[in-house]
């Protein structure tokens, strides 16, 4: 046990000494995984589809606060909906709207969407519940609720778009 309170005290003092350089980089990682997942899995408008755009606004949000890279991730997001169906690219916004007014009054757990998206797109959707559940309060299901919607909006809408084009291709060979 002295080991472990050994250890995090060391890991504190660490991260109390390093902590103008470990919070950027940790937020230009998050925003990076964040928006090469989307395109991978959403990223059907051509001119946000390309790594260095992810890149360029991953270095923007690392210097901004944690709304910033939400709200851009919202903004990519909704593009890349757009381009798939309009209506689709509607419901997003208002989830997405529904959110940002929530952010308003806790602008502190927005982290926690975005890491929420992030493990469910690893295949480990139960580690920051769990996490949250254990460690925060009853608040910050508010953001992890959000972030497993948000998850299964993309996740539906990469399906929704293979259905479609599928549609289309049986369509046209049939004419």
């Amino acid at each position: 046990m002295a080991v472990l309170l050994e250890l995090k005290e060391n890991f504190k003092r660490f991260y109390n000494k390093y902590d103008i350089y470990i919070v950027p980089v940790a937020k230009f990682i998050a925003a990076l995984v964040s928006f090469l997942m989307l395109n991978a899995s959403i990223g059907y408008m051509d001119k946000l589809n390309s790594p260095i755009i992810a890149v360029l606004v991953s270095v923007i949000c690392a210097f901004l606060p944690n709304g910033f890279t939400i709200v851009m991730l919202s903004i990519f997001m909704i593009a890349h909906l757009y381009a798939i169906s309009v209506e689709f690219a509607l419901i997003a916004l208002c989830v997405v709207l529904l959110y940002l007014l929530y952010f308003r009054f806790t602008p502190k757990l927005g982290y926690l969407l975005i890491l929420t998206v992030i493990m469910c797109g690893f295949k480990i959707p139960y580690v920051i519940p769990v996490a949250v559940g254990l460690c925060s309060s009853f608040l910050a299901a508010i953001p992890v609720s959000f972030g497993v919607i948000i998850y299964y909006i993309i996740n539906t809408a990469s399906a929704y778009e293979a259905a479609v084009t599928n549609k289309s291709l049986t369509e046209s060979m049939l004419q």
